[in-house]
């Protein structure tokens, strides 16, 4: 009989560990998810942020291709003429230099 009271006490032991130690887990596991509910605002705002920074970057880039074309093209004009080198039209420097501006702008609201 002694042994058998030895192994149901061990088996007793055993179980209220393992109780305790899902009680324990369960607190965690419950913490760690409120955590997460608080902090959902946060990482909404930061993709948020990722993708307008990601569209400000391909904006930029655009008009600097546009840029380049339009020098490059003012470089063919003036080796076309031999004329000596004259800066851009003032039409396509104001249209790049005004969307260029819409850019920074609509950065700056959306932060």
């Amino acid at each position: 009989m002694a042994d058998m009271d030895l192994i149901e006490g061990a088996i007793l032991v055993l179980l209220l560990g393992g109780i305790g130690y899902g009680v324990v887990l369960s607190r965690r596991l419950d913490r760690l998810s409120r955590a997460l509910v608080e902090f959902g605002p946060a990482l909404a705002a930061f993709s948020a942020a990722v993708d307008r920074s990601e569209q400000s970057v391909h904006d930029l880039r655009a008009q600097s291709a546009r840029i380049e074309t339009v020098a490059a093209n003012a470089n063919r004009s003036v080796d076309a003429t031999d004329s000596p080198a004259r800066p851009a039209p003032a039409d396509d420097r104001e249209i790049l230099i005004n969307s260029l501006m819409e850019i920074v702008r609509g950065r700056r609201r959306g932060c």
